[in-house]
């Protein structure tokens, strides 16, 4: 899938983030909201919260316009119940042929597995990003890569720091490693100590993602 900066935003875009793991829409969501706003300052955005009312709501926005934004993101939170009554549609189901409008964005959280209707709504100009659990080794190397991505180097311990308290999502981990490289300096991303993961990660007995 291609990388949310690499979008074309002049074109109608979706994107459904599914699975557990919300940490991953959180970050998504705040990628693509960085890209919008940089690109169109006045861009309006509507958040829709889950009930299925929402749908009906949700679908006429998209379609209707907007009469002063010169870009429009919709963002939907737990979004089960709007894509179910939407994929059960005939008239919505139709009216989603002719693609997604210019100019707009729509950022979609979706716990579990959405059904191949709901896939089929957003066509090509869908992205699925797909949530999950990580195992063993995976957790150390999702670690590792997004280290580097980043330019954090860890000592060992601080490494086995982070492998054994955060949660094993993708999000949980680019959470706290997007909070380390906002906060340390060049200098000691260079060298991320035990002390410094502990400080500004874990200050307290929970995990604080």
């Amino acid at each position: 899938m291609q990388k949310t900066q690499e979008w074309k935003l002049q074109q109608g875009n979706a994107v459904i983030v599914s699975g557990t793991d919300h940490g991953l829409f959180d970050t998504t969501l705040k990628q693509i909201k960085a890209k919008v706003q940089s690109e169109y300052p006045d861009a309006e955005i509507l958040v829709f919260t889950g009930e299925e009312e929402d749908g009906a709501i949700f679908h006429r926005e998209v379609f209707t316009g907007s009469l002063f934004a010169s870009y429009r993101l919709l963002i939907l939170r737990q979004a089960e119940k709007m894509l179910q009554y939407l994929s059960k549609s005939p008239n919505a189901v139709e009216e989603w042929k002719a693609g997604i409008p210019d100019r707009t964005m729509i950022v979609i959280q979706y716990s579990g597995n959405p059904t191949a209707s709901i896939l089929s709504l957003f066509g090509k100009q869908l992205h699925h990003i797909q949530g999950k659990e990580l195992y063993g080794n995976q957790i150390h190397e999702a670690i590792y890569d997004k280290a580097r991505h980043l330019g954090l180097n860890f000592t060992e311990d601080a490494l086995h720091e982070l492998r054994e308290r955060l949660p094993p999502k993708m999000g949980s981990i680019e959470q706290a490693l997007l909070r380390l490289r906002d906060i340390l300096s060049p200098e000691q991303r260079q060298k991320v100590t035990l002390e410094l993961v502990r400080e500004i990660i874990f200050p307290q007995a929970g995990c604080n993602i």
